[in-house]
């Protein structure tokens, strides 16, 4: 695994230049830290999506986002000018992949950590860790 400097601008343009960097060795997974559900099987299931031929795959992030992207090849067009941080944001990319014709796969929505409204569950997922 590489590790690079993010790159600047705003979050679409760091997206797609770790794509554009990172497609060119096969398909790539995206992930942000702040979506304690995401599980390996989260990661294998995604990945496999890819390697069965679909250019995309997302979890949604149950407020409008997503938690991961995975692309075959970069695709600017999926994430530039994007209005970020909204509840809109998955249903644009949605929307921009189909008018691409992309080929598609979308898992069901995850939860993830952006508000202190959702600490509450971040507490009780880690309380359960500690008690099993």
């Amino acid at each position: 695994m590489r590790c690079l400097a993010q790159a600047n601008g705003d979050l679409g343009e760091r997206m797609h230049t770790a794509f554009r960097l990172h497609c060119c060795f096969g398909p790539t997974l995206l992930i942000g830290t702040d979506c304690p559900a995401l599980l390996p099987s989260h990661l294998r299931n995604a990945a496999q999506a890819l390697l069965d031929g679909y250019d995309s795959v997302f979890y949604p992030a149950e407020d409008g986002g997503y938690v991961l992207v995975g692309l075959r090849q970069a695709q600017s067009h999926l994430f530039d000018h994007m209005i970020w941080s909204t509840a809109e944001v998955m249903n644009d990319t949605r929307a921009r992949a189909s008018a691409r014709g992309l080929r598609v796969l979308e898992f069901d929505p995850l939860w993830d950590v952006d508000l202190p409204g959702d600490l509450p569950r971040l507490q009780a997922l880690l309380s359960g860790l500690n008690h099993a």
